[in-house]
């Protein structure tokens, strides 16, 4: 009687010498390919960052080399710039690069980020991860956190005689400050928080303190630190307009009349107008000081400035609170506005 083995033409032994071979085989080549299954999943989100940290400074380079800025939602302006993808792992042009889900990695302008759409291939623009489509996304700022870059004060320009009770309303000074990026018109426009406080007003040390306060305040030098000055609780505590035109194209004079408090000729200005009576011209009043005064704004990554916020394109408690300034830079001496 014949064996199935005869029929093979294997014997028992060599069969299972071939079933022993194949799962020793298969048991040494398992984990090399869990391992390359749990990378693929485990580093889609870092290959995507890698891509959009590499995008980002090519974008920096063609922003300072050129008189023009990456504007367009898929970087036409470097277009035939060629990048190497980390994921890929190949040289490629902008416009064939795609993130670990197969998208086109894109650009938001107002929020000056580069990003990949993530797993859900959805994104809200101007819009922070609150949003829910942009839980998932990763992206690179290429011009950093939110902070103040320059500062100009507007001193009486309406000539107003602050020792004429009548004329008093035409006497104001107007503060405008400006960042860089889109930044949101406050809930809270007082540049002293309402309080003279050294914990919420004055420079420290202790990154928790510094990291609470609005600003920082120099005088003369950007070593001598000082209290803000006190008049701006009773200047700047000002009623929120939901207006995003500048103050100058308000019109009549009339619209000056009330505390006014507004985007400037673009969403990276704010315009603070002091209240009525209240100007540097007047000795009497204890207020920012132009071309004496230095100004830098406060925060830190895990602590967020409570004033100050990127814009989403809304005002008042409806703008984005979760992009906030995270740094202070160096003093901006306050300068006069010509």
């Amino acid at each position: 009687m014949k064996m199935l083995t005869d029929y093979i033409g294997f014997t028992l032994k060599e069969i299972i010498l071939i079933i022993a071979i194949i799962l020793i085989t298969v048991y040494i080549s398992l984990p090399q390919f869990t391992e390359i299954g749990g990378r693929d999943c485990i580093s889609k989100n870092e290959f995507a960052h890698k891509d959009c940290s590499v995008i980002a400074e090519e974008i920096k380079k063609y922003n300072s080399l050129n008189n023009n800025f990456v504007q367009d939602t898929y970087m036409v302006e470097i277009i035939n710039m060629e990048f190497f993808s980390f994921y890929e792992n190949a040289t490629t042009t902008i416009n064939l690069l795609k993130d670990p889900w197969g998208n086109r990695y894109e650009h938001d302008y107002k929020k000056k980020i580069v990003f990949s759409k993530g797993r859900d291939g959805k994104h809200t623009f101007n819009q922070g991860r609150k949003n829910v489509f942009n839980i998932d996304d990763e992206y690179v700022s290429y011009i950093g956190a939110l902070r103040l870059v320059d500062a100009k004060l507007e001193v009486n320009p309406y000539k107003g005689n602050y020792k004429n009770i009548s004329d008093t309303k035409k006497c104001f000074d107007i503060l405008h400050l400006y960042f860089n990026k889109d930044v949101a018109i406050p809930v809270n426009g007082n540049l002293d928080l309402g309080s003279n406080t050294i914990k919420e007003n004055y420079y420290s040390t202790i990154d928790n303190d510094a990291s609470i306060a609005t600003f920082r305040y120099y005088e003369k030098t950007i070593h001598h630190n000082i209290l803000a000055p006190s008049d701006l609780n009773s200047a700047t505590n000002i009623p929120i307009q939901n207006s995003k035109n500048s103050i100058t194209d308000f019109g009549d004079l009339s619209q000056f009349l009330n505390s006014c408090y507004a985007w400037g000729n673009d969403s990276t200005e704010i315009i603070i107008k002091y209240a009525a009576g209240y100007t540097s011209s007047n000795p009497s009043k204890k207020l920012l000081i132009a071309e004496t005064n230095f100004i830098n704004i406060c925060g830190a990554k895990n602590n967020k400035n409570k004033t100050f916020y990127e814009s989403n394109g809304s005002v008042g408690a409806n703008a984005e609170h979760e992009d906030g300034a995270e740094q202070s830079d160096n003093p901006i001496l306050i300068k006069i506005l010509k």
